[in-house]
């Protein structure tokens, strides 16, 4: 599953998407993880970086939209950060930069959830 690291404030969960797309091999996965950490979180922040990532498909698209809005029903938040040039690209062109919140690092990512509900 994903990990939460010392920096990181209390119930931020934080996925590199390279690594999951490594260990998983498939993106309609992170239903999955996104599903435990509502089961076992009140209000999950959920952070997801994309390092060395250039590209994602309408599938990768479609579950980070499904990700969004799961998270809101449950009273949780989604993050995205470390996004290339070619994926901000992307998420502009499909308007999804207007619903998801992006960042340029981590850091500032996690920064932005505020402090624990």
């Amino acid at each position: 599953m994903a990990a939460t690291t010392p920096n990181d404030p209390p119930r931020v969960t934080r996925i590199d998407w390279a690594d999951f797309l490594m260990r998983h091999h498939d993106p309609t996965e992170l239903w999955d993880e996104v599903e435990k950490l509502v089961s076992q979180q009140k209000s999950p922040r959920l952070l997801i970086t994309f390092s060395d990532i250039q590209q994602l498909g309408s599938q990768s698209l479609g579950q980070l939209v499904r990700v969004h809005k799961r998270l809101a029903e449950a009273g949780g938040e989604l993050r995205l950060a470390e996004l290339s040039s070619n994926l901000l690209y992307i998420l502009r062109v499909t308007h999804l930069n207007k619903m998801l919140k992006l960042h340029r690092t981590a850091a500032e990512a996690i920064s932005s959830f505020g402090s624990p509900a």
